[in-house]
C-alpha cells in the first residue's frame, strides 16, 4: 500500500508538474501572439484586376494580427520607343469597401512592410505597359521581409504561354 501510494504522489507531482508548464506555455504563446502584427500591403495597378488579390485582402484584413493597406500603384502606357508614356492611376475605381491609401502618401521606406502583394509580373518586360518602375520587384523587395505575387490569370500545364514563369514577378517574388 505504501508503494502505490508514493507511485500516486509521484505521478500526482509529475502530473501537476506538466500541467503548470502546459499552462505557461499557453500563457507565453498567448503573449506572443497578442503583441504580434504584420503589415501587409497590397499593391494593385488594374482594379479590373483587383479580383485576383481580393479575397486574401478580406482575410488579411479581418486578422487581429495584421494591418493592411491597399495601396494602388500608377502605371504606364509605353509609346512605340519603349519608353513609358501616358500615367494611369485607378485608385479612384475600386470598390467602395475597400479603403485605399495614396501611393504618395505611404513611405515604403519608413514603414517596411512584412509582405507586399502584387499581381504585376512584367516590370520592365511588358512591351506594352508598365507599373511605374519604383514598384518593380527588386526594388520592393528592399523595403519589405516578402514580396509575394498573386496572377490574375490561370494557366493551364499544357499551355503554351509557360513564358510568364520568367517574368520578374515569378523569379524574384518569394511566393507565387
Amino acid at each position: 500500500h505504501v508503494y502505490e501510494s508514493c507511485i500516486n504522489d509521484i505521478i500526482k507531482s509529475i502530473s501537476d508538474k506538466n500541467k503548470n508548464y502546459y499552462n505557461n506555455i499557453d500563457k507565453l504563446r498567448d503573449l506572443i501572439n497578442k503583441d504580434i502584427t504584420y503589415e501587409i500591403v497590397f499593391m494593385p495597378y488594374k482594379a479590373s484586376m483587383w479580383d485576383s488579390m481580393e479575397s486574401v485582402w478580406e482575410a488579411a484584413s479581418h486578422d487581429k494580427n495584421c494591418i493592411c493597406s491597399v495601396i494602388p500603384i500608377p502605371y504606364y502606357d509605353r509609346d512605340s520607343g519603349g519608353n513609358l508614356a501616358k500615367m494611369h492611376y485607378e485608385g479612384d475605381m475600386f470598390p467602395e469597401n475597400v479603403p485605399i491609401v495614396n501611393y504618395r502618401e505611404y513611405d515604403l521606406n519608413i514603414n517596411r512592410p512584412d509582405v507586399i502583394y502584387i499581381h504585376n509580373p512584367y516590370d520592365e518586360y511588358n512591351l506594352i505597359s508598365s507599373v511605374s518602375p519604383e514598384f518593380y520587384v527588386p526594388e520592393l523587395k528592399k523595403k519589405c521581409e516578402k514580396v509575394v505575387y498573386i496572377p490574375y490569370f490561370i494557366i493551364n500545364d499544357d499551355d503554351t504561354n509557360s513564358h510568364f514563369i520568367l517574368n520578374p514577378g515569378c523569379v524574384y517574388t518569394d511566393i507565387v
